[in-house]
C-alpha cells in the first residue's frame, strides 16, 4: 500500500490552521487590501486577538502601505514587527 502525504491547504483557505495567517505576496496593494479588510472584519466578529499578515519583503512598498492602512483602521489596536522566525520584515502581526 502506498501512503501519500496529507494535502496541504492554500494559505488563503479557511482551514483552522490557516485562520490566523494570510499570504498576499505578489498581489497589488488594492487586491491584497480587499482580502485583508474582509479578514480583519471576520476576525473581529469571532474575537481573534492577533493575525499574521505575510506580505513578503520585496522593496518594502507593500509592507509600508499595509502598515499605514493599519494605523488608520479603528479595528486594529496596533501592529508589530514579528521575530525572524515568524517572518521578520516579510510579515506584520496585527493586534485586534
Amino acid at each position: 500500500m502506498i501512503r501519500r502525504p496529507p494535502r496541504s491547504t492554500p494559505s488563503n483557505s479557511s482551514a483552522a490552521s490557516d485562520v490566523y495567517k494570510r499570504q498576499v505576496r505578489g498581489m497589488t496593494f488594492e487586491e491584497a487590501w480587499e482580502i485583508v479588510d474582509n479578514w480583519i472584519s471576520d476576525a473581529v466578529v469571532v474575537k481573534m486577538p492577533r493575525l499574521t499578515l505575510i506580505h513578503g519583503k520585496g522593496t518594502g512598498t507593500l509592507r509600508e502601505r499595509f502598515r499605514e492602512q493599519l494605523d488608520a483602521d479603528k479595528r486594529v489596536k496596533s501592529w508589530e514587527h514579528p521575530e525572524l522566525s515568524e517572518g521578520g520584515e516579510g510579515a506584520t502581526i496585527i493586534i485586534l
